[in-house]
């Protein structure tokens, strides 16, 4: 879904329909926006007396246990998210995605503890390799 059109730009566009300075279909052409969204912002100015966008209402409630995802990765916290996604779905016997884990990892901030290899050229130098050449 787009952005909402910004509260300063409706302000602007319901005052030059409140003083007349044109029919609405002018108004709405002059401010570059379509005849229907002047229509339902003055429709929700008229009965709500709303002149900026409504807040988001935020989506659907997740149905995951979020205390359990975190005690799963604390466990384990070298797991991958399809390591996870088994272990949650084994506990719960409600199946969920290698996605919604990752979203769930964004969102609770866990931090997955990588195994880190082994640094190649982090010893002492080595004698006898390829010279490089340089003029």
């Amino acid at each position: 879904m787009p952005a909402p059109y910004s509260t300063d730009l409706r302000q602007r566009v319901l005052a030059a329909c409140a003083a007349h300075e044109a029919s609405r279909a002018e108004v709405a052409r002059r401010y570059r926006i379509g005849a229907s969204t002047l229509y339902r912002w003055l429709q929700a100015e008229r009965e709500e007396g709303r002149t900026a966008a409504k807040p988001h209402a935020g989506g659907p409630v997740s149905q995951f246990d979020a205390a359990l995802l975190r005690q799963l990765y604390g466990e384990q916290p070298d797991a991958t998210l399809g390591e996870v996604a088994t272990r949650y779905e084994a506990q719960t016997h409600v199946p969920i995605s290698v996605s919604s884990i990752e979203r769930f990892v964004q969102v609770l901030d866990l931090r997955r503890k990588k195994k880190v290899p082994a640094r190649r050229g982090a010893g002492p130098p080595r004698r006898g390799g390829r010279a490089r050449h340089v003029p």
